[in-house]
């Protein structure tokens, strides 16, 4: 039942996402997604295109209820490895673009209908 309700969510947020030109589905394949338990949902915004910043959008959306995430902070960006590494900003430019654009939204079992829609149209 837990994976079957995120998976249905995860369809719903497919669809609904899929024609947003700011928006690209973070997608693995499709024999990961199989097995995965998918308990993140990320969309990789180009907010430059939306004609906002990454918390103007996320302030955005917590005025209507929705809670993003950002997952995840590249680990040469995290204090620890800063004081023991002498990477520099430009180290991993990769990991720093997904960083810039990843989001997650909210994507959990108990979540109604009601609820997804409500996100889906907030962030459309």
């Amino acid at each position: 039942r837990f994976l079957a309700r995120r998976r249905e969510i995860i369809a719903h947020y497919d669809a609904a996402f899929a024609d947003l030109p700011a928006v690209t589905l973070v997608q693995a394949d499709t024999e990961f997604r199989r097995r995965s338990a998918h308990h993140l949902y990320i969309l990789d915004v180009d907010f430059a295109a939306l004609g906002r910043t990454r918390q103007q959008f996320i302030r955005e959306l917590n005025a209507f209820g929705i809670a993003p995430q950002i997952h995840y902070i590249p680990i040469h960006y995290q204090p620890y490895h800063q004081a023991r590494h002498a990477y520099g900003p430009d180290a991993f430019p990769a990991a720093v673009r997904y960083y810039e654009g990843c989001l997650s939204i909210p994507l959990f079992p108990d979540m109604t209908d009601e609820e997804v829609d409500h996100v889906v149209a907030t962030v459309r």
